[in-house]
């Protein structure tokens, strides 16, 4: 009888829903509704490809459900709170802020604001529809899409860099509460007969991203108190922290009873990471639990039983919106595609970094290479890496440049200071803009300048960026000469470029002199291999 009951609901609904949409109105609306999504699909397609390519990461493989839940919840909340529906052209303005924020992003190559920019979409859309006080309604439900858009890759590469040095440290901590004999460099755990190094995969990112997402769902829609929401939502740091450490010290311990084989990826690997992700998601439930105890007054309401929703009332204003929107998006996207059309990537002649020369002026050099896995994670078009001596310079130089042909799909140089720390040195004085002279006393270029040290062992380091012809030491500048250069030359092409060499105490001007001699006679070549 339940079963009939409820499919003579379902009949009853559908029969409602089909009747009002046999009314002129509504109609012309949901066939405006079905263009304009045609239309956002085509115009956000490029974007819609990235983060489909990004949601097959590790990270960020929940993403493809986070659309679903959303749109779930969003239903969910307007269901319950019953708002008020005010149609505006508030989202019409945001509508077209986003269709710009997507041609820029493209033309600037910058992929996260290309990424970035349907969910503001969407943002505009509801607000043109439904008005402000029912966007506020739906809020929570909407801001979980944003859990869907990857970090920056600046922010990114910089947390994960500090994800990585945490863990180890706890990690070699724990190791040594343990009776394990540890040594710790950087982001390298030397057991004695083996060392482990704990990768950008094993920065515990995996468990970061996941637990975030997970902490908000569980924050809006099982606590009402907002301090509450916000312990549990930031509760899944530290549980992130500590599960990644645990899984290392686990790693460690292992290897050191039954050899370097405990380590290596394969079923077991992801099998210990699968149970320690568990392991976080039952103490967050724990924490939640303990919550529950703390009696509290404040809460936030959740419903308003006495309102009601009028459609009606607002179908020509929402219709009328309807068709602004479809004609926003339509113009945009024949702007978009004109735009692009013009736009291409130009690749300036270079040569191949295989052809640089090892001998340079009173310079002898010997090539040197990255791992597989360091070059998948730099993501780099062409590189070099090389040692330098000459006979009356009593020190070596280290010579790397890493050149990205194009900076649009999340290629690009990351800044030396987010991975020297994780190679276990420590930068002991920076200094942005120093002038780098020869011997005549003519500044050749300005640089980054770095001391950094591991135990007694201390180097001397010059970076900056060769973009287009410039020397830049800035990321911010870097990023504003890229979005220039991509508009009015459509290049993006640039390069990482450093130097380092030893430095004995109290011997900085010596160091300083044997790198800016060096570059005296480096620089000129390098214009061959990284375009002006």
């Amino acid at each position: 009888m339940k079963a009939r009951d409820a499919l003579k609901k379902v009949r009853e609904t559908l029969g409602v829903v089909g009747s009002h949409c046999k009314e002129k109105g509504v109609r012309l609306a949901l066939i405006e509704g079905a263009f304009l999504i045609l239309a956002a699909s085509f115009f956000f397609v490029d974007a819609g490809r990235g983060l489909i390519e990004i949601w097959q990461s590790p990270e960020y493989n929940y993403g493809v459900l986070v659309p679903f839940i959303s749109l779930y919840l969003g239903i969910h909340y307007f269901r319950t709170k019953r708002p008020e529906i005010r149609p505006s052209y508030l989202g019409v303005f945001i509508v077209f802020v986003s269709l710009f924020m997507s041609v820029f992003g493209v033309l600037a190559a910058n992929n996260w604001i290309n990424q970035f920019s349907p969910v503001v979409m969407i943002g505009g859309v509801l607000i043109a529809l439904l008005g402000v006080p029912a966007f506020k309604a739906v809020f929570p439900a909407y801001f979980f899409l944003f859990f869907a858009v990857p970090l920056p890759p600046l922010i990114l590469a910089g947390l994960t860099a500090h994800l990585q040095l945490i863990s180890s440290t706890l990690s070699v901590a724990g190791l040594s509460l343990l009776g394990v004999s540890v040594f710790q460099e950087g982001n390298i755990i030397d057991l004695g007969m083996y060392k482990l190094q704990v990768a950008e995969a094993c920065s515990g990112l995996r468990y970061l991203f996941p637990l975030l997402c997970f902490g908000y769902l569980a924050a809006i829609v099982f606590e009402k108190t907002l301090w509450k929401k916000i312990v549990l939502f930031f509760s899944t740091v530290p549980i992130t922290i500590a599960i990644n450490a645990i899984r290392i010290v686990i790693v460690g311990v292992s290897v050191n009873l039954w050899g370097i084989k405990m380590a290596e990826e394969g079923f077991l690997h992801e099998f210990e990471g699968w149970i320690m992700f568990i392991g976080g998601l039952v103490f967050f439930f724990f924490l939640s639990w303990m919550l529950s105890f703390i009696k509290t007054k404040e809460s936030i309401p959740t419903s308003d039983p006495g309102a009601s929703i009028s459609y009606r009332a607002h179908l020509p204003r929402a219709q009328k919106l309807l068709g602004v929107l479809l004609i926003l998006l339509v113009l945009g996207l024949i702007g978009q595609k004109a735009a692009l059309a013009e736009h291409k990537d130009v690749l300036p002649p270079r040569s191949s970094f295989a052809e640089f020369p090892l001998r340079i002026a009173a310079w002898h050099g010997r090539t040197n290479s990255i791992s597989s896995e360091n070059l998948k994670a730099l993501n780099l078009s062409d590189y070099f890496l090389a040692d330098y001596e000459a006979e009356k310079i009593s020190k070596s130089v280290n010579f790397y440049v890493a050149y990205y042909e194009s900076q649009r799909h999340n290629a690009a140089p990351h800044s030396p200071l987010v991975c020297i720390p994780g190679s276990g040195w420590e930068v002991v004085s920076l200094i942005s803009d120093y002038p780098v002279k020869d011997i005549q006393g003519n500044t050749l270029l300005k640089v980054n300048r770095a001391i950094i040290k591991n135990g007694q062992t201390t180097r001397l380091v010059y970076f900056w960026y060769k973009e287009r012809g410039r020397y830049l030491t800035s990321t911010i500048d870097r990023k504003w000469y890229l979005f220039r250069d991509s508009l009015s030359k459509g290049r993006t092409d640039g390069a990482l470029v450093r130097v380092d060499t030893g430095m004995d105490d109290d011997h900085e001007t010596e160091a300083d002199t044997i790198l800016a001699s060096f570059l005296d006679n480096a620089l000129p070549l390098l214009k061959n291999y990284v375009p002006d």
